[in-house]
């Protein structure tokens, strides 16, 4: 994080005698998501055509789903680079293209589940700690629109890939003969422990409000 916050603050030097705009943005949508209540929280500031993002995702409720899952730790921060293809920041409709990078820490604890191992057996955890951690990058397109007092609404979709990993730390260990029937209550239905990377796609939606700088002009 401490990074991000430097980029941020060198952007803004070099962005000082350029046309400049400050967005802050969420999506409260986010906290109809089940047993996993979290809500994000981006900063945009944007000078001339460019812009760079950094949000941070914070749990801001645990729950439990079906008593058999408690969530310890979630945790995403994003940084994305913009280049907007519609002019300046004079308000309407704005396409832009650009990057973005995310890492995404989860732990949980999961009073029963289990998971494949390496050698084909099936396991059984017991009171297991699993602790996830996801990396990902992707080129992205989007919109935003921006309206006269001044709150905006964008639309992101992206592709790339991201890098998954996996572990559990248990506290009691079976092996059994067959597939417990709350296989599918962990994190990926097919894939229990250790590390890969898979195509990702990225698609957000946030409401945000301009505080500084470039405003929506009346015409």
């Amino acid at each position: 994080m401490r990074t991000l916050l430097l980029t941020f603050l060198v952007l803004i030097q070099f962005g000082v005698f350029a046309q400049q705009r400050l967005t802050v943005k969420t999506n409260p949508l986010y906290l109809l998501e089940n047993n996993r209540y979290t809500m994000p929280l981006d900063m945009e500031y944007a000078f001339g055509k460019f812009s760079v993002q950094a949000g941070q995702m914070l749990m801001v409720s645990k729950a439990t789903g079906l008593g058999l899952r408690e969530n310890l730790n979630y945790s995403k921060t994003n940084l994305q680079l913009r280049y907007y293809l519609d002019g300046m920041f004079s308000g309407g409709s704005l396409g832009f293209i650009g990057l973005h990078g995310t890492t995404r820490n989860y732990d949980y604890l999961s009073k029963r589940g289990s998971y494949i191992s390496g050698g084909g057996r099936n396991v059984n955890y017991l009171n297991s700690i699993v602790e996830t951690q996801n990396f990902g990058a992707y080129a992205i397109s989007g919109v935003q629109i921006q309206s006269k007092s001044n709150i905006i609404f964008e639309f992101v979709m992206g592709f790339g890939m991201r890098e998954v990993s996996i572990q559990h730390n248990p506290e009691e260990i079976t092996f059994v003969d067959s597939l417990d029937p709350f296989l599918f209550d962990d994190f990926e239905p097919e894939w229990r422990e250790g590390a890969r990377t898979i195509p990702g796609i990225l698609i957000q939606m946030r409401f945000g409000y301009v505080f500084i700088g470039n405003k929506k002009k009346d015409k």
